[in-house]
């Protein structure tokens, strides 16, 4: 789910191999490493945050906090204040349940860490955001997760290049070590494989997957041969666990303009089951803001992305598939249709579910109904930040959140969901 602003400069530009970005160890003749969306600023980038290689790898037991960084600005520090006695809200929680936070073992199943680092999210230019929050590094993020979050799966499916938001402090952005310069998912990984290798030390706290979104599916160059190779060849990374995340999306786009994001899907269905990779799957309907039936209903009333989504699903992948439903929202039948389908179908939810209201009213009546064991959590940071840090920028640090969030909704322990959702993550991606 994301709110992106496209810029004019372009396409992805094809680099020659003596151009490709330093620290990737893609081999040098393979079409992903010369896509890059603008090799200066994967540099710049890339500088910054690979800089430094630290990250809470200590006890899990303890929310290790220790090589966090922790700002003068009043403001920022009030907001870093805030975080921090949340994890010793958590952990006092966990050590409630019978010493459980010296096992307690949790993962954010969903983010997207370039937005979550560069601000390229809708809100990332908002008084809330530019105010309380310092940019980070990559290094400086990862510290900031308590030691029990043992890694966060990254998605990278947006290949276009985008502006930052119009009230982002430039200077301030620039003077941050690159921030400023990031030009989109795919560009911001490729710079970043360094992190991801064998020998770093953020490696056993990152893992990735990588597509084509729906939002960018509709372009005639959204999912074409390039892209094709690119996913390709970023799928053989020990570090990537899965395609996608890939669907269907009517909220922002035409119904004229489904069939386009259903034959990329469906590509990158194919292209999963060819690779034994995991999917990881967008889908979301143009609900009427009453909440009623569909804008875009079928003749038989029937949600046409549901549909969609099932038929595609149902004859591209085998059955014994692994399938990640991302920030569910659908109807309850169609997810027990699929669970019934896919015994390794599992459904994320994210910060959503704690926000109260008629949605989250919804994704509350989801949880209550659908077995915990089937459950995974998300953060899809930067995007749907928990409460109570609503508006904030979401990253893995928040997501025991929604888990506390589920815990209460089902009245079973915070250490039996972190337990269950921990398992699931096991059965789609293996890991």
């Amino acid at each position: 789910m994301r709110k992106r602003v496209t810029s004019s400069l372009g396409r992805v530009h094809l680099a020659r191999p003596r151009e490709a970005t330093a620290g990737a160890s893609l081999p040098a003749a393979s079409l992903a490493a010369h896509i890059l969306l603008g090799r200066s600023s994967c540099r710049s980038v890339a500088t910054a945050t690979g800089s430094a290689e630290a990250a809470g790898s200590g006890n899990h037991g303890k929310m290790n906090l220790s090589g966090a960084p922790f700002p003068r600005d009043p403001a920022r520090k009030d907001y870093m204040q805030r975080y921090r006695q949340d994890l010793a809200r958590l952990s006092a929680r966990l050590l409630e349940e019978a010493g459980a936070a010296a096992g307690a073992r949790w993962v954010d199943s969903h983010c997207h860490l370039e937005s979550i680092l560069c601000r390229t999210w809708g809100g990332g230019g908002t008084a809330a955001v530019r105010e309380s929050e310092q940019l980070l590094t990559l290094q400086d993020l990862v510290s900031l997760w308590p030691a029990g979050m043992e890694f966060c799966i990254c998605n990278a499916v947006f290949r276009k290049p985008y502006k930052l938001p119009l009230r982002q402090g430039r200077a301030e952005a620039a003077r941050s070590g690159g921030a400023a310069s990031c030009l989109s998912e795919w560009g911001w990984l490729r710079a970043n494989l360094n992190h991801f290798h064998e020998g770093s030390r953020l490696a056993s706290r990152l893992k990735f997957t990588v597509g084509i979104h729906p939002h960018e599916a509709v372009h005639p160059q959204g999912w074409d041969e390039e892209a094709a190779l690119f996913v390709r060849e970023l799928a053989a990374h020990p570090l990537c666990v899965g395609i996608g995340e890939c669907g269907m999306d009517l909220l922002r786009h035409k119904p004229r303009l489904a069939d386009r994001q259903l034959d990329a899907f469906r590509a990158q269905l194919r292209l999963a089951v060819e690779l034994g990779k995991p999917v990881v799957v967008h889908s979301r309907s143009a609900a009427r803001p009453d909440g009623a039936a569909p804008a875009y209903a079928t003749a038989s009333g029937a949600d046409p992305v549901e549909a969609a989504c099932m038929s595609a699903l149902t004859e591209e992948l085998p059955r014994s598939h692994a399938v990640h439903m991302h920030c569910y929202s659908g109807s309850l039948e169609h997810a027990q249709r699929l669970c019934d389908h896919f015994p390794r179908l599992r459904l994320g939810f994210t910060g959503a579910l704690t926000f109260g209201g008629k949605r989250g009213a919804q994704l509350a009546a989801l949880v209550t109904s659908l077995p915990l064991e089937r459950l995974l959590l998300e953060t899809d940071g930067p995007y749907m930040c928990p409460a109570p840090f609503r508006g904030q920028t979401a990253h893995p640090g928040h997501v025991h959140l929604v888990a506390e969030q589920i815990a209460d909704i089902k009245g079973e322990t915070l250490s039996k969901v972190l337990a269950a959702t921990r398992e699931s993550t096991r059965a789609v991606y293996g890991i």
